[in-house]
């Protein structure tokens, strides 16, 4: 008798864990489920990962992009060490605003081990100014907001992974996105970082925003975009949270002649006019700090 009791003991553990599998099979599948809804529309945005994900309204999406597996936000041994190059697919044949490609639009893009180390005080002020084939963008960085973000940003600007790179996404109205070293939506800098976010700072208050794509939580990268009017709709729990690191403080207008670029249907954002027909340009971006 002891024997059977116990050979029933185990049957019900047995069946217990089976079942426990195919729950976890389940989660798992309709996880994948939901990540792949969220990229197929980003393919963007591919990227805002595309930058923009199945999240977003009827008219747009949101910004997302795709990635690599999210990892802490604390800098590992090796980060902010090159780790090897991708090459930029080729934008449209004719470039915005009677400009022509730079000269690193041809040039492969680097990637780093990350998040890269802590090297910005986020007691000091950061100011980019983004040189573009269609103007110049000057942002003003909230380093005290967002210091993960800025930090980000300021170092893979001064290693030049932006330079060259186009706005592969232009949804008038809504948002420019860029930052994509493949320049197809689904690039990044090699790795992902966390998520921040600042209860005083909300795409409802204000446009011209600068704010990483992502796709998901805790999956930024290098992609960005800047709003082109409030957007209420990016702000929780609609959509997001994105990381709004910073603000156009001048160059609007250079904002405005880019999200006026011709664009046709973007074949990974339903209802969407955001694939650029005409290529615009990030020449150089160049970080001052005061």
């Amino acid at each position: 008798m002891p024997s059977r009791s116990r050979d029933r003991q185990l049957a019900k553990l047995a069946e217990r864990r089976r079942a426990e599998r195919l729950a976890a099979v389940r989660r798992r599948n309709v996880f994948i489920g939901i990540v792949a809804g969220v990229l197929v529309i980003g393919a963007a945005s591919v990227g805002a990962a595309k930058v923009f994900g199945n999240n977003g309204s009827a008219a747009t999406g949101t910004p997302t992009h795709t990635t690599t597996p999210s990892v802490s936000a604390s800098a590992s041994p090796g980060a902010g060490r090159q780790t090897g190059t991708v090459r930029t697919a080729p934008g449209p044949a004719k470039v915005a605003c009677g400009a022509t490609a730079p000269a690193d639009a041809t040039k492969p893009k680097p990637q780093f081990a990350g998040p890269v180390p802590m090297t910005i005080d986020p007691k000091k002020s950061y100011v980019a100014t983004m040189r573009t084939t269609c103007g110049t963008i000057v942002l003003k960085l909230d380093a005290a907001g967002a210091p993960e973000g800025v930090n980000n940003f300021v170092f893979l600007a001064k290693h030049r992974l932006y330079d060259g790179t186009w706005f592969h996404r232009i949804a008038p109205g809504f948002v420019i996105q860029g930052g994509d070293p493949k320049g197809d939506g689904s690039g990044g800098p090699g790795y992902t970082f966390t998520t921040e976010t600042n209860p005083n700072t909300k795409f409802a208050d204000a446009a011209w925003l600068l704010a990483y794509a992502n796709s998901g939580p805790n999956t930024n990268g290098s992609q960005f975009f800047i709003t082109l009017a409030k957007q209420p709709n990016l702000d929780p729990p609609g959509n997001g949270p994105f990381t709004i690191f910073g603000s156009v403080s001048a160059g609007t207008n250079a904002v405005k002649r880019i999200g006026s670029v011709p664009t046709k249907a973007n074949p990974g954002i339903a209802g969407e006019k955001s694939t650029p027909l005409q290529a615009v340009y990030v020449e150089s971006i160049e970080i001052s700090v005061k």
